[in-house]
């Protein structure tokens, strides 16, 4: 009589996951080098949307590729300490500039887009590489040999090609590549989810290719830091607008309405909000609202703010209809550099 169990498959197989995860994980550790710190008073950045050398969208139900790898760059620049121009600002500008349609800004391009910025520098990338592979039979074929389970390794790889550009003089200053890769073993349920990513949300930074992006952009980021070191003091005051405040007109009466955003939100007396009437309201079958149109009729200048709502004053009589639409803080103007 035997004194103990086989232990079930299914156990078996979790045990045998946990520990090649592991291993993949100890394998990534070390011991942390210590990076450069990003000096003071360095001057401010503009992150113009990334290129990509392919067309990704057919893989990855999404066109907007080199525009999401472009904004977590933006993120991770800000984590180390860069000042990096409001990312609502560029893209109201590219768009005025006609470079909305396309997105596309290379070198010949990226001075110009900087000096109608106003940043004295601009970083333009390109992903060149975007992708998953996968091996199946997990590692050195152990896991394929557990009968009735489909197990394979996933790893996802993203490539960086960075440049740091001088607007005036359109000189590259800096040119870096970085590349991210995150692995899985994991059980095949043949259902490639990734692809269905929404690049907008919190599930494309949590997903196997975001993390392999985010890793890219943070080695390019600290590349950076050195030659960005190196770049003459700033003394002009940067606003650093990155948290522009976005309300609703809660009321309106000639040129004076309220909106639901306040000193707790960051609001003082004399930033400008563009304010937006809507013209149509889009619902579900459930009689959901899912789309609102709006247009633009104005800009109105805060006049009193309280904790939680403040009163602005347009130049002009504003339409009794704005009620109930939006209200864009516009970047503030930083003052003009000293004589």
């Amino acid at each position: 009589m035997r004194s103990g169990r086989m232990a079930p498959r299914g156990v078996l197989l979790v045990c045998l996951l946990t520990a090649c995860t592991t291993a993949l994980a100890a394998s990534d550790d070390g011991k942390d080098k210590k990076e450069p710190a990003l000096e003071p008073n360095r001057p401010p950045v503009a992150v113009l949307p990334f290129d990509r050398a392919e067309d990704y969208g057919g893989l990855y139900w999404s066109v907007n590729v080199g525009k999401s790898v472009g904004a977590m760059m933006t993120t991770e620049l800000k984590t180390l300490g860069f000042r990096v121009v409001n990312r609502r600002r560029i893209r109201d500008l590219l768009e005025e500039q006609d470079f909305g349609e396309s997105g596309r800004v290379d070198r010949k391009t990226a001075p110009k887009v900087g000096k109608v910025i106003g940043a004295p520098f601009v970083i333009i990338g390109t992903v060149s590489e975007f992708g998953k592979k996968t091996s199946r039979g997990g590692v050195g074929g152990l896991l394929g040999r557990v009968t009735g389970i489909d197990v394979k390794q996933d790893e996802a790889r993203v490539k960086i090609d960075v440049e740091l550009t001088d607007v005036e003089t359109s000189e590259t200053l800096a040119s870096v590549s970085a590349v991210g890769t995150e692995s899985h073993i994991g059980v095949d349920l043949n259902i490639d989810w990734y692809k269905r990513i929404d690049f907008n949300q919190d599930e494309w930074w949590s997903s196997q290719l975001g993390k392999a992006a985010r890793k890219a952009c943070i080695d390019a980021a600290k590349k950076l830091v050195a030659r960005y070191n190196r770049l003459p003091e700033w003394t002009r005051e940067f606003v650093d607008d990155q948290d522009l405040v976005e309300g609703v007109v809660l009321s309106a009466s000639g040129s004076e309405l309220i909106i639901d955003k306040g000193a707790a939100d960051g609001v003082k007396v004399g930033d400008v909000f563009e304010i937006l009437k809507v013209t149509d309201v889009v619902k579900n079958d459930k009689g959901e609202v899912v789309f609102k149109k709006t247009s633009k009729c104005g800009q109105a200048t805060v006049t009193e703010v309280q904790e939680h709502g403040a009163m602005l004053r347009a130049s002009g009589t504003l339409a009794e209809d704005v009620k109930g639409g939006a209200a864009r803080q516009l970047p503030r103007k930083a003052p003009p550099p000293p004589s």
